[in-house]
């Protein structure tokens, strides 16, 4: 058996297979890589809205979903369409079913319209009806929800999750 050299062609070829596999693997480790965390855990939120029959949504699932919400952090934020198909101007209030932990006493969040707030507070205070949002017959409004920890709460939220069921309900006016 006779030895072969390696022609002056191969030579650029594996030079060249050299290159565009260290290039794929630098590509991976950069599209791969777990983010830069601080080390603190955060909370997590999902909200989901239940309107009455008369009020109609497009919005399936969570409207608002936000992971790792530290103390003084970005607001998670999410729109909620709401579409009045009852026989009359209808008078929306809201409230927040939650958890009763700690992580209720902390969590800030506010609802409004068009700019203008509706309602907001701590999910501990949205549990009683509050807000109003008048949506005229066949109108449609979007609500803005927002959901942050305040720069002023130290612990309580670390870890935790809230799973909260934004009640909707509607008064209809003026048959």
């Amino acid at each position: 058996m006779t030895a072969t050299r390696p022609s002056s062609l191969h030579i650029p070829l594996k030079l060249a297979g050299l290159i565009t596999g260290l290039a794929l693997a630098a590509a991976l480790v950069a599209v791969m890589r777990v983010p830069h965390e601080d080390g603190r855990l955060g909370a997590d939120v999902r909200l989901v809205a239940t309107a009455p029959a008369d009020i109609t949504t497009s919005a399936t699932g969570a409207f608002l979903s936000g992971r790792h919400l530290t103390s003084g952090g970005e607001a998670a934020t999410g729109k909620l369409p709401l579409r009045n198909d009852s026989r009359g101007d209808a008078v929306i209030s809201f409230r927040a079913l939650a958890p009763r932990d700690k992580l209720s006493q902390v969590m800030t969040v506010e609802l409004s319209s068009g700019g203008k707030k509706i309602a907001g507070g701590t999910l501990a205070q949205l549990r009683r009806w509050s807000g109003s949002l008048r949506i005229p017959r066949g109108s449609q409004r979007t609500v803005e929800a927002s959901a942050w920890i305040p720069g002023s709460a130290r612990e309580g939220f670390e870890g935790k999750n809230a799973d909260i069921n934004l009640q909707i309900r509607s008064k209809v006016t003026g048959r």
